[in-house]
C-alpha cells in the first residue's frame, strides 16, 4: 500500500513540475489614467515564452494592458512610477522555472500606449512571438533585444519627433520590419547572431539615414523605396552571397554600389551590411 501511495505522489509530483496538470490560469489587466503633468514615459519590458501584441492609441488612458498567463510557471507583473513630467513603466513576465513545455499561447500580452507622450521603449524577449505597431508614436528611443523570438516591428505613418536611438539585436531569431522610414531615425543598428531580417525603408522621405546590419549568420533581404538615392558597402565574401539590384545604382567599387545623385542630392540611405554566412539581397519596392 505504501508503495502505491509513494507511487501516486511522486506521479502528481512529476506530472505537476513538468506542466503537464499545471494550469492556474490567471489574467492580469493594468490601465493607468492620463495624467497631464507627465509628458515622457520610458518603457522597459523583461518577457520570455509569451505572444506579445503591442500598438499606439489616441488619447485615452496612458497605458493599457491585459496579460493572460499560467500562475504557476510564470511571474507577471506591470507597474508604473511616475516623478514630476517623467514616469517609468515596467512590464515583466519570468518563467518560475524552466521545467515542462512552455508554449507561447500560454502567456498572452496585449498592449496599448497613448501617442500623447514621448516614449522611450527598451524591451528583451526571449522564445517570444512580437507584433509590435509603432506607428504614430513618439518615440525618442528604441532598443529591442530580440533573443530567439521571431518579431515584427510596424511603422505606417511618421513619427512625430526624430529618434535619437534605434537598435535591434536580434540574437537567434528573426526580425521583419516594415516602414522603417517612418521612425525618422537617423541611425539604425541591427545586429543579429543566426537568423532571418527582412526591413523595408518605406516611408522615408527627406535627410539622410545610415543603417548598420550585422548577422552572423542568415539571410538579410532589405527593400528601398523607389527614387531614393543609397549607398550601400557590403561584405562578399567566401561563405556569403550578395545580390543587389541593379536599379539601385552602379559598382563603383569592391563590395560598394551608390546611386547617381546621391552625393549632390539632399536625402539618401547609406547602408552598411555585413553577413558571414549567409546571403543578402537588396531591392528596390515594387
Amino acid at each position: 500500500m505504501r508503495y502505491k501511495v509513494f507511487a501516486v505522489v511522486f506521479a502528481v509530483w512529476w506530472l505537476t513540475g513538468n506542466g503537464l496538470l499545471a494550469h492556474d490560469r490567471q489574467v492580469l489587466e493594468k490601465n493607468f489614467p492620463a495624467d497631464s503633468q507627465v509628458k515622457k514615459v520610458s518603457l522597459s519590458g523583461d518577457i520570455s515564452a509569451a505572444e506579445v501584441r503591442l500598438d499606439g492609441h489616441d488619447g485615452g488612458d496612458l497605458f493599457a494592458g491585459r496579460v493572460r498567463y499560467d500562475a504557476d510557471r510564470t511571474k507577471v507583473d506591470i507597474t508604473l512610477d511616475k516623478s514630476g513630467s517623467t514616469a517609468e513603466l515596467e512590464m515583466t513576465g519570468k518563467r518560475l522555472h524552466e521545467r515542462g513545455d512552455f508554449k507561447s499561447e500560454d502567456n498572452a500580452w496585449s498592449v496599448s500606449l497613448s501617442r500623447d507622450y514621448t516614449w522611450d521603449i527598451n524591451i528583451d524577449v526571449g522564445a517570444t512571438e512580437c507584433e509590435l505597431d509603432l506607428s504614430g508614436l513618439s518615440l525618442e528611443e528604441f532598443t529591442l533585444d530580440a533573443g530567439a523570438s521571431e518579431c515584427e516591428i510596424l511603422f505606417d505613418r511618421p513619427n512625430p519627433r526624430e529618434m535619437k536611438r534605434f537598435s535591434i539585436d536580434a540574437g537567434a531569431g528573426s526580425v521583419e520590419l516594415h516602414g522603417l522610414g517612418y521612425a525618422r531615425c537617423r541611425d539604425f543598428e541591427l545586429d543579429g547572431g543566426a537568423g532571418s531580417v527582412e526591413l523595408d525603408f518605406n516611408g522615408f522621405e527627406t535627410g539622410f539615414l545610415t543603417a548598420h546590419i550585422d548577422v552572423g549568420v542568415g539571410e538579410v533581404k532589405i527593400k528601398v523605396p523607389k527614387g531614393v538615392p543609397v549607398h550601400i558597402t557590403a561584405d562578399d565574401g567566401w561563405l556569403s552571397s550578395v545580390d543587389i539590384d541593379e536599379d539601385l545604382g552602379d559598382n563603383i567599387g569592391d563590395g560598394e554600389w551608390e546611386s547617381d545623385g546621391y552625393k549632390r542630392g539632399t536625402r539618401g540611405l547609406d547602408i552598411s551590411i555585413d553577413v558571414g554566412i549567409g546571403q543578402v539581397t537588396v531591392n528596390r519596392s515594387r
